[in-house]
């Protein structure tokens, strides 16, 4: 009897891990650590559910704005937002850089699933790189819905100032 319940419970297990996976689930927030020329460096992403109250949305020339600016992610005349950064933070030995909400605010329905490899892996939508004196650090991130996606190279320097570059599939 307990060898049959046990088959059952390894069966449901691995049914659940399964669709888990087929339907694309993907973590709601991403840790990365290194230690890199003296630096011990640290990055917190965090996403949840998008809560259009806490936003001004607007319609122009059949093009939805969030906040005043064009969202990355959603389709170009909707408010199809799912998730959004809740958190955003690059640290240099403990100590947080101001990261302007302006880097991130507008890419919405990212995807925290780290990669494996910055290159080869296709699954995995998140990818951190440090520079070799540590200090910056390269997050490309990657997001969007089944209409339109996204690629962001995030750069954030040790001593506050960011760059960010997108690659957008938005008709």
């Amino acid at each position: 009897m307990w060898k049959t319940e046990r088959r059952v419970l390894l069966a449901v297990a691995l049914f659940i891990g399964v669709s888990v996976s087929a339907f694309g689930v993907t973590p709601s927030d991403y840790r990365f650590s290194t230690e890199q020329s003296n630096q011990h460096i640290e990055v917190f992403l965090e996403i949840r559910p998008f809560d259009s109250r806490n936003h001004k949305l607007e319609i122009h020339d059949k093009r939805a704005f969030i906040d005043g600016k064009i969202p990355l992610g959603i389709g170009p005349g909707s408010f199809s937002a799912q998730t959004e950064f809740s958190r955003f933070e690059v640290r240099w030995n403990g100590k947080p850089v101001q990261i302007p909400t302006s880097v991130y605010a507008d890419l919405f329905n990212p995807s925290l699933l780290p990669k494996t490899s910055p290159t080869l892996d296709r699954q995995g939508s998140i990818w951190t790189s440090v520079s070799s004196d540590g200090a910056s650090v390269l997050l490309e991130i990657e997001g969007g819905n089944d209409a339109v996606s996204y690629k962001a190279w995030i750069i954030v320097s040790h001593d506050g100032k960011c760059l960010r570059f997108v690659a957008d599939t938005t008709p």
